[in-house]
């Protein structure tokens, strides 16, 4: 009885070898199966970029490249490999500190999977053989602050702090002409830029995200007060609803309604007639109707952008002055 149950045992063991022996026998080959190869760096201070062409490069710790290999084994691994496996994942070496480049041999790489031994399937006719990669060191720099305005007009100032710490690859910096951060100065209507302006530095720089030190900084622009002289600067007047405009007509020489001023501001800026259109005003109430048509004398209101002042004329120049007459529209102008 032990004898039988002995062979029955040993008949059931060497079934199961010839099966398997017989399954691994059937070898087979998928060709040109195409799965994406994550290569990622070694740790978080390097970053790895690939030049494509068409696409725009960019860096980061973990790229995809797609690989076409033929693959031969088992057709119980081959069929899994192709139903399982879409992704194989490479760690990279650490590179030397100054490595800029580093060339695989993808089809190494491919071998070395141990997704494929556990398999025992092989690879071969892999495309592309190898892919050189641009490597870069994340370390901290230092760059100069400087000022831009958005109306690009060419000032003196400074940037308190004037330098801030930046973290970058060694490659985007190397490859800075000027080794700058600019901070970004909005020139808008009414901006003051006789005052200190804070300004948020970018965050990101050739598309990394660098996280700059300080944040924020002080754009102080250093503008000289000039005398500028604007001539033939029209004054605007204006009457009230219920003047009775269709009774009289103003009567005044023409040269009367233009005035040269002399205003003081940033040097920066020229100012003209054109941004003085609404800056002289004479407004007339109804008191300053004269049916004898006598010259009358007022007071003239002068606005100004801001950071301008007046120079001339000033309130009891009379220069500021202008003479005017109502006259009713019934009765003819009187000769002068």
């Amino acid at each position: 009885m032990q004898r039988i149950l002995k062979t029955a045992a040993l008949v059931v063991v060497l079934t199961a070898l010839i099966w398997t022996w017989a399954e691994h026998s059937q070898i087979a080959t998928l060709q040109e199966h195409r799965v994406e190869l994550a290569i990622r760096m070694p740790d978080s201070n390097w970053l790895v970029r690939l030049d494509q062409k068409g696409a725009a490069p960019s860096w980061a710790p973990t790229i995809s490249v797609p690989v076409t290999a033929t693959y031969t084994g088992p057709q119980s691994g081959i069929s899994e490999l192709e139903r399982q496996v879409k992704q194989f994942e490479f760690t990279l070496p650490r590179p030397a500190d100054d490595a800029r480049e580093v060339t695989l041999d993808l089809t190494e790489v491919l071998r070395g999977q141990p997704v494929l031994a556990e398999l025992h399937t092989g690879v071969t006719e892999v495309e592309p053989r190898s892919v050189t990669l641009a490597v870069a060191r994340v370390q901290e720099y230092t760059l100069t602050v400087v000022p831009v305005y958005s109306d690009l007009a060419a000032r003196q100032a400074e940037c308190r702090p004037a330098r801030a710490t930046v973290r970058l690859p060694n490659a985007v910096y190397d490859g800075m002409p000027r080794k700058e951060i600019r901070a970004q100065v909005v020139v808008g209507p009414g901006a003051d830029l006789t005052q200190p302006i804070a300004v948020e530095l970018p965050d990101r720089l050739d598309g990394f995200k660098i996280d700059p030190n300080p944040r924020t900084v002080q754009v102080v622009t250093n503008i000289l007060v000039v005398e500028q002289t604007i001539e033939n600067v029209q004054v605007n007047y204006s009457l009230p609803p219920d003047f009775p405009l269709q009774d009289y007509r103003l009567d005044s020489e023409k040269h009367q309604w233009r005035k040269t001023l002399v205003v003081r501001g940033p040097s920066d800026r020229t100012l003209t007639v054109n941004d003085l259109k609404s800056a002289v005003a004479l407004k007339f109430e109804l008191t300053d109707i004269k049916p004898t048509a006598v010259p009358l004398s007022r007071d003239v209101e002068i606005t100004l952008p801001r950071g301008f002042t007046l120079v001339s004329p000033l309130a009891n120049d009379p220069d500021r002055l202008i003479n005017f007459r109502w006259i009713r529209q019934s009765e003819e102008r009187p000769p002068p």
